[in-house]
């Protein structure tokens, strides 16, 4: 019924008003319908149909991922631009969708990647201490007193190439491939004048050798340019070199050179030092900050050898080897690490031996007789059967 038929029964002080608001329904009504079908006809696809938007041609095999996508994107927008037509908007609140995208699942997502337990804030308080650190480094010196940077060099530009070489690699492979590599360009400016086609092939099992050759060549070009061909001796000019940060500078400054700027933090460094309870920081420049304020100045280079040598050698990232660490007296997360994946994999593994003992020893049933005696392969026995040929 039109509004204004229906309104002409009512009172004439109600009327004006009753007749607005019909109009106003009669219209959002219509909005909301067509916005209803536009949702439903344009933005999702048909069963066995492709979106009429061709999502199909533009995202190839994840069509149908991406066309959800973009509907359910498509319909937020269209709730926020109609959300005037109802008392409550329609749409959340930034903040909202923020704090449930923050929301996950443990299930899904898996154990989380850092192994080491976290620290109660009086573990924290009684760890990060001067005095902790200072018995943690006579331990390590007991057990690692002639720790030294692995990478093979002769002086600061060998190690400054090797140190560069060595991200998402390991110093044994690099020491493998910088002898070549120093024979045929044995100083900054021979490296300077270098081709990326001439110096992938030597650098390629390092792994991202492109990048790496861009960044060596870009850092011989620099210290040819800005230094005469000698590497910087500050902390300020040698990470403004390419393909040089903060780590590397301080390999170069503290084994090539002998200054102690700062402390090398690598992922060795970074692992061992939180589960020793000197730092809870993730960040490498934090965790730095942290170990230069608990440990002597003229200590830095070394401690960060010895952290690294332990690292590698007792105190693994996935299984450390606590029974056997000198440190483990001093240490917050000795044998605490392996208890966790330890437990879940003796829950995992509840009576696996014993299924697979009655397993293999039930005998299996008796194969069912033919029902019809099975066809020889041979020409020879299907001629014997045959009747002989009268004459």
């Amino acid at each position: 019924m039109p509004a204004a038929a229906w309104a002409d029964d009512t009172d004439e002080l109600v009327r004006p008003w009753l007749c607005a608001t019909m109009r106003w329904f009669e219209r959002s009504s219509w909005l909301f319908a067509y916005a209803t079908w536009c949702q439903a006809v344009l933005i999702f696809p048909d069963d066995g149909k492709s979106s009429r938007f061709m999502y199909s041609e533009r995202v190839a095999s994840s069509a149908a991922l991406n066309t959800t996508a973009k509907s359910v994107s498509y319909a937020e927008d269209l709730a926020y631009w109609i959300s005037f037509l109802f008392l409550h908007p329609a749409i959340a609140s930034t903040a909202a969708i923020e704090a449930q995208k923050m929301i996950g699942c443990r299930r899904c997502m898996g154990r989380t990647r850092n192994s080491t337990p976290k620290l109660l804030a009086a573990e924290k308080s009684r760890t990060q201490t001067p005095e902790h650190a200072a018995k943690i480094a006579a331990l390590l010196a007991e057990s690692w007193p002639d720790a030294h940077v692995e990478l093979d060099h002769r002086n600061a530009y060998e190690l400054l190439v090797a140190t560069i070489l060595s991200a998402q690699s390991t110093d044994k492979m690099i020491n493998t491939l910088t002898p070549a590599l120093f024979a045929k360009y044995p100083d900054a400016k021979a490296l300077a004048r270098a081709e990326p086609t001439e110096l992938e092939p030597m650098i390629y099992k390092s792994g991202f050798f492109r990048a790496k050759a861009k960044n060596l060549i870009g850092m011989a070009r620099a210290v040819v340019e800005r230094h005469g061909g000698k590497i910087p001796e500050t902390m300020e000019e040698l990470v403004a070199l390419p393909g040089v940060a903060r780590k590397t500078a301080n390999v170069v400054l503290g084994s090539a050179l002998g200054k102690n700027v700062g402390v090398v933090v690598d992922t060795h460094v970074a692992r061992v030092a939180a589960r020793l309870g000197l730092t809870t920081e993730s960040d490498p420049v934090k965790i730095e900050q942290d170990l230069m304020r608990l440990v002597p100045q003229e200590q830095w280079t070394i401690f960060a050898h010895r952290l690294i040598w332990h690292g590698r050698r007792v105190c693994h990232a996935k299984r450390p080897d606590c029974e056997h660490c000198h440190l483990a007296p001093v240490c917050p997360s000795a044998f605490v690490v392996n208890q966790a994946p330890a437990a879940a994999k003796g829950k995992a593994k509840a009576h696996p031996t014993t299924t697979r003992k009655t397993t293999s020893t039930t005998t299996k049933p008796a194969a069912k007789p033919a029902s019809r005696p099975a066809a020889t392969s041979s020409a020879k026995a299907r001629g014997a059967r045959k009747e002989p040929r009268r004459p």
